[in-house]
């Protein structure tokens, strides 16, 4: 029997402290994610804002680890407010780290998304002036992008969460439109009752998960494909590459109440059509990491497999590790890590040594550094 043990530190709280900035006192911790810098240190970027997500104050904050995670510097601002809300992540490439800077207008509901590339060569203390990067040069399309892999093959690629607007919204509600296979099916849905949940941006945008190639200093992308073949949308996408070459993404699927897999056999160009699986979500992100020892780790909510079920923070819990010894044919594992309070957006990252550790955000007010003893 695999015993397996959590160990957490808080590494910002904005529950009883936050952390003061041009006046205002920023509380808001959402989504963040972690690198190992060059030296050693490890760095946590978030989303933070005075008080909610989205917000016109939201931008990013980061923190500092010299001793491995064990304590952590005072939050500093990385991505200032500015006219457009500011987020981001940073990419370890080589010798250097890659901060993506991401701008998004608030009104926009995370549909559209304007990214700068800034390096820095000093393990993130310093960082060169943004520079624009161009991802789709149509103006009905956007992304949101995730972290860079190396496959078996040297390609270094990178999944995207994909935001299409729609020649003509749906009409009908957001419940009967998660029931419906096929766009033609919720487009000939009779429009919305008096009281029912609207579709909001899934029924402006159509929502996909796909993939870009880039080169190894994180500066040029290209795009190779997607899959979008669910109606209320597929989001917010995390990829493995198996050991035969196929990649597996796995997908949140908006009060579909379970996760969602696609596969593709030739880098990312076409992939199967999404399908549901038997992992319960209660409509929030997971994570998918390679651990050191060759099994893969999945960090997800193991809470939900009620497709409707309303969006509701208390049901990201618990926040549970599943592992997989089989390539992701299934997992031998599934053990509940961590349980009491909204458990958000959990990212994993291996460490030099081997240790996996994540982070989450808990309660969208405090984000907790976790080492994962296997």
């Amino acid at each position: 029997m695999t015993d397996i043990k959590a160990k957490e530190t808080v590494l910002f709280d904005g529950l009883n402290k936050g952390f003061e900035y041009n006046g205002s006192i920023f509380r808001l911790a959402c989504g963040p994610s972690l690198v190992q810098a060059p030296n050693g240190d490890i760095l946590c970027c978030w989303l933070t804002g005075s008080k909610k997500e989205p917000a016109p104050d939201n931008c990013l904050a980061i923190s500092r680890s010299k001793d491995m995670g064990k304590t952590w510097s005072d939050p500093s601002m990385l991505v200032p407010p500015g006219d457009e809300n500011g987020s981001g992540f940073i990419q370890r490439c080589g010798d250097k780290l890659v901060l993506m800077e991401a701008r998004w207008p608030m009104e926009a509901l995370y549909t559209v998304w304007n990214y700068s590339r800034r390096e820095s060569l000093d393990n993130g203390y310093t960082w060169s002036c943004p520079e624009p990067v161009t991802l789709f040069s149509e103006d009905d399309i956007s992304c949101a992008i995730g972290n860079q892999i190396k496959t078996k093959n040297g390609e270094y690629l990178c999944c995207a969460q994909i935001f299409k607007k729609r020649e003509k919204p749906f009409t009908a509600g957001a419940i009967r439109v998660v029931l419906a296979e096929t766009e033609e099916e919720a487009y000939a849905l009779p429009p919305m009752k008096p009281g029912e949940m609207d579709t909001s941006k899934f029924g402006t945008h159509l929502h996909g998960c796909g993939v870009f190639e880039t080169d190894k200093d994180f500066k040029n992308f290209k795009f190779r494909g997607w899959v979008h073949n669910r109606p209320m949308g597929l989001l917010e996408p995390t990829m493995v590459e198996l050991n035969d070459g196929t990649l597996v993404m796995y997908m949140r699927a908006e009060l579909g109440g379970f996760l969602w897999r696609s596969e593709s056999k030739d880098g990312g160009f076409t992939w199967c059509d999404a399908y549901q699986t038997n992992i319960v979500n209660p409509s929030t992100q997971a994570n998918i990491t390679r651990l050191s020892d060759g099994r893969i780790a999945l960090l997800n909510n193991n809470f939900g497999g009620c497709i409707g079920e309303p969006l509701r923070l208390r049901n990201r819990d618990p926040l549970s590790v599943f592992i997989s010894d089989d390539e992701l044919k299934s997992f031998s594992i599934c053990k509940n890590l961590i349980t009491g309070g909204a458990l958000s957006y959990p990212y994993g990252l291996v460490l030099n040594d081997g240790r996996f550790v994540f982070a989450y955000d808990h309660n969208r007010n405090q984000v907790r550094f976790v080492e994962v003893t296997l």
